[in-house]
């Protein structure tokens, strides 16, 4: 999977711009554009910045690693892709839990 779009929306405590929903462009593999959702708007964070599926999968496995509290993970079924992860580093800190969901994951089809 190099070439997609996704809409991924995190739940954290960050900047209210960090946690809209948003729309990212993906060709051969890296981030090439990012749109906020609800207005069409370009997302103010640097692309490079930007997750991609495979960055998705990396932080899934990074609290893995780290051998998070709690990890819960939902993938899409024909794909494969997560769909919901939450994740909690450690219950005696707050604030530092993060969720974040995918939606609309779209393949481009080569022409």
């Amino acid at each position: 999977m190099t070439d997609y779009s996704f809409e991924l929306r995190r739940s954290c405590f960050c900047g209210p711009d960090f946690t809209r929903r948003i729309r990212i462009d993906v060709e051969s593999g890296s981030v090439i554009g990012a749109v906020y959702v609800d207005d069409g708007q370009p997302v103010t964070t640097p692309l490079g910045e930007l997750s991609t599926i495979e960055d998705l999968f990396d932080e899934i496995q990074n609290a893995i690693d780290r051998e998070a509290f709690t990890l819960l993970a939902e993938y899409e079924p024909v794909f494969g892709h997560p769909t919901e992860v939450s994740i909690d580093f450690d219950i005696q800190i707050a604030d530092e839990e993060m969720a974040f969901d995918v939606r609309n994951l779209v393949f481009a089809v080569a022409g």
